[in-house]
């Protein structure tokens, strides 16, 4: 005769009730008096997807340059924010549901706090759900290198967000952005993308015209 018994695995991520993370439940048949099969019980955790480790890397001279670089011809998304930062915390819970809208959109966070608070970091990445977002956090206790490398016109205010082109050529924004306007940015940089890839023929390119339109109204209004 068999039991039927249940294994049960959470993350601590699960137990601080922190959004993206869900129980996961598997079944394993065990024969009376004997052990349970390691392999088994591997196998079954590995299904369960449990991300329990954050990894922050650390931003130091030189890494603003490697990001652009591995992004060449590609748009893409960066955005520097803190844990002391209140507003940040509203701009990282639109992130995640323009992330979910978007899944192929390339997002960058880098965290501004110093090095020791790493921790508190990664804790707060959990909590609002990005964690599956490439994620930095500054090294140098003297900043303002950093800060320079990123923007030389960026004075430090937060949340302040960077929109890349394809073409290397960038915006940046301070403050909290409206989702609609963030949209508008993404569908424009689909647009010009699809024209430099040549995948648009006369006819498909009418139902961009909108597209085209609402990319604009970013630039001039945001």
């Amino acid at each position: 005769m068999k039991y039927r018994s249940l294994l049960i695995c959470l993350s601590l991520s699960f137990m601080g009730a922190l959004p993206g993370y869900t129980l996961g439940v598997a079944t394993i048949d065990i024969e009376p008096g004997s052990q349970v099969n390691a392999t088994k019980i591997s196998t079954a955790e590995s299904k369960l997807n449990v991300r329990s480790v954050i990894e922050l890397q650390s931003f130091v001279r030189g890494s603003m340059e490697q990001i652009r670089a591995l992004r060449k011809d590609s748009a893409f998304v960066l955005i520097l924010w803190s844990i002391d930062c209140p507003a940040c915390y509203e701009e990282l819970t639109m992130w995640r549901k323009v992330k979910e809208r978007y899944p192929d959109l390339d997002v960058v966070l880098v965290s501004t706090d110093a090095a020791e608070l790493k921790d508190d970091v990664q804790r707060v990445v959990k909590k609002m759900g990005v964690s599956t977002l490439e994620l930095w956090q500054f090294a140098d206790a003297y900043a303002d290198p950093l800060r320079y490398e990123i923007d030389p016109r960026w004075s430090g205010e937060l949340p302040r967000t960077y929109f890349y082109s394809a073409t290397g050529e960038y915006i940046g924004r301070s403050g909290i952005i409206k989702q609609e306007k963030i949209e508008a940015w993404i569908e424009g940089a689909l647009f010009k993308g699809a024209l430099k890839n040549h995948r648009l023929s006369l006819y498909s390119l009418l139902p961009w015209c909108c597209v085209a339109m609402k990319a604009a109204a970013f630039n001039s209004v945001v």
